[in-house]
């Protein structure tokens, strides 16, 4: 299976470096409101809870500003 940018960029997201993870999320952000459902659904499908946390906080910001 190829993997996309978005799920390269999901794996990413429990990245130690604080240049990599503001990187990845502003990637993300990008996204807008297209990249909500996806991200929902990397949430649901996620074990680490380092990365679900960090999703959620995406889906607000997003939410607050493109909303």
């Amino acid at each position: 299976m190829k993997e996309t940018r978005f799920d390269a960029l999901i794996r990413l997201l429990d990245d130690p470096d604080p240049v990599v993870n503001q990187h990845v999320e502003e990637e993300l952000f990008n996204l807008g409101t297209t990249g909500v459902e996806k991200l929902e659904a990397a949430w649901e499908t996620s074990s680490d809870s380092l990365v679900q946390s960090r999703i959620e906080e995406l889906i607000s910001r997003i939410q607050v500003n493109h909303f």
